[in-house]
């Protein structure tokens, strides 16, 4: 996932490769659009409030869970930029290894901020 943020847009790319673990075929997937700017800046002021999670020790890492750090998000605003680490829990907080029970994790819920990434 990738966000741009211009004067006066915002915008949104992704692209996603088959999944390893079920070594499927699938050709990779590629989604861009426009975002709507405000919807956007509200995401990006929730977000850049946040300090970096524990990795997640792999004893604790739920079933098809990736154990440690996960990917990342790097943050710029007015010449000044961070990086964080992001971890599972980030995207989905499970209640057990099974993760038969789960919540919304943090990155998950402030993407709902932005109508694309909403519940429907």
């Amino acid at each position: 996932m990738w966000f741009v943020r211009t004067k006066d847009r915002a915008y949104y790319y992704e692209r996603a490769e088959g999944n390893p673990l079920s070594k499927d075929d699938k050709p990779p997937r590629e989604t861009h659009e426009p975002l709507n700017a405000q919807a956007y800046d509200n995401f990006f002021a929730e977000a850049s409030r946040w300090q970096q999670g524990a990795a997640v020790k792999p004893e604790d890492t739920p079933v098809g869970g990736i154990p440690g750090y996960d990917g990342f998000f790097s943050l710029y605003d007015q010449g000044s930029s961070r990086q964080m680490l992001l971890t599972l829990e980030d995207w989905a907080v499970c209640e057990n290894k099974k993760c038969e029970h789960w919540q919304v994790g943090r990155l998950a819920q402030a993407l709902m901020l932005i109508p694309r990434f909403a519940k429907k």
